[in-house]
């Protein structure tokens, strides 16, 4: 009875496996705003994240997987490795203290480990005696730098203080000049001595050392 039946085809597809395509995301900076992971990749393939959202409150390499819907035939799973960095702060070397009306240091606008940015004062005044913060912000680009401060001290001018020689009489042997004041500071005298063999008034200039600051 199998007489008059023709042959006939069948025509079976494999599909190629397709792998969900997405735009990298990251890296973020420590606790800064994440993107959104997307739903559908960029050749259209809808499915869901694990972990579903991106966390940036710990820094470090962390793998996010894309798992497609149970109809996107033919899709496989997916990752993406997101980073998230560690704030820098940028390191200066301390300027000052400064002398009142002293000639101060420039602060600089790049940071000994790289970072560029400005400050807030720009420039150092040491027209007033005490303690002053200078904060540095980092530029716009100089992703996950922070801002960072410098305080700089402007000392009051100290005079050295001594207990007054003399007067003396004529001849008389005199006093020592002191080449260390009553307050600390050493130095030298001009004259370095007393002299008694003329009458009159004179002056004594003391200058203080060169490391003996304001």
């Amino acid at each position: 009875d199998e007489e008059c039946a023709t042959t006939t085809t069948m025509v079976i597809v494999v599909d190629e496996e397709v792998t969900p395509v997405f735009a990298q995301l990251g890296p973020y900076c420590l606790d800064a705003t994440p993107g959104t992971l997307p739903l559908t990749s960029t050749n259209g393939i809808s499915g869901k994240w694990s972990p579903a959202t991106i966390a940036t409150n710990v820094a470090g390499s962390f793998t996010y997987t894309f798992t497609p819907d149970a109809d996107e035939k033919c899709a496989t799973t997916t990752t993406m490795v997101i980073v998230v960095d560690e704030e820098v702060t940028p390191v200066f070397a301390q300027l000052g203290p400064y002398c009142l009306d002293a000639t101060p240091g420039t602060l600089p606008l790049t940071s000994d480990n790289g970072i560029k940015g400005t400050w807030s004062p720009a420039t150092i005044a040491t027209n007033v005696a005490g303690s002053f913060t200078y904060t540095f912000t980092p530029d716009a680009d100089e992703e996950c730098a922070t801002t960072t401060t410098m305080v700089i001290v402007v000392d009051e001018e100290v005079t050295p203080v001594f207990a007054q020689l003399g007067p003396y009489c004529l001849d008389a042997t005199p006093g020592t000049l002191p080449l260390t004041s009553d307050n600390g500071i050493k130095g030298t005298w001009s004259p370095a001595t007393i002299a008694t063999n003329v009458a009159g008034s004179f002056t004594y200039t003391f200058t203080p050392d060169a490391d003996e600051e304001c």
